[in-house]
């Protein structure tokens, strides 16, 4: 009898001991990912038969506002939201890997849409006919205004 409560005690122990091993947290390494340079992006589009323009404001802090202008009238605010510092440097990080800051866009058509990327010391200004990744752009554009949506829709 003495024998089993020596070998039923070594068995709870060695359960024990197992799942406290197995319960041991393992630590992940998560690289933060940082915003490379401030910067200001605008990004709208509209016009056509209504002239309404919906425009988009984002700056590297991490706001996120949302305008709509009427025909003659002042821009209207429509919402503000705060964005995650890490989707905003994977948005700036795509864009300024990527060729579209390079590309020779300043169409515009009876609906227009312009993307402006401002840092401290440079500007570019892209515009081209149609709404968005609709329009007549790159491949390479088509997949960062996809990226862009993405983050205004949450």
């Amino acid at each position: 009898m003495k024998s089993n409560i020596i070998i039923s005690t070594l068995v709870i122990s060695s359960l024990v001991l197992a799942s406290c091993n197995s319960k041991k947290s393992k630590t992940v390494s998560t690289q933060q990912l940082t915003i490379a340079e401030p910067f200001d992006l605008t990004y709208s589009e509209g016009g056509g038969i209504t002239g309404i323009i919906e425009s988009y404001h984002l700056e590297s802090s991490g706001s996120i506002k949302h305008f709509k202008k009427l025909p003659s009238q002042q821009d209207t605010l429509i919402w503000t939201k705060e964005a995650p510092n890490d989707e905003l440097a994977i948005l700036q990080q795509s864009l300024l890997s990527s060729t579209i800051l390079s590309e020779s866009l300043n169409g515009k058509g009876n609906m227009t849409s312009r993307l402006i990327y401002a840092t401290s010391d440079t500007s570019y200004s892209l515009s081209w006919a149609g709404v968005g990744a609709a329009g007549d752009v790159s491949p390479e554009l088509k997949s960062w205004l996809t990226r862009l949506k993405k983050l205004l829709q949450k």
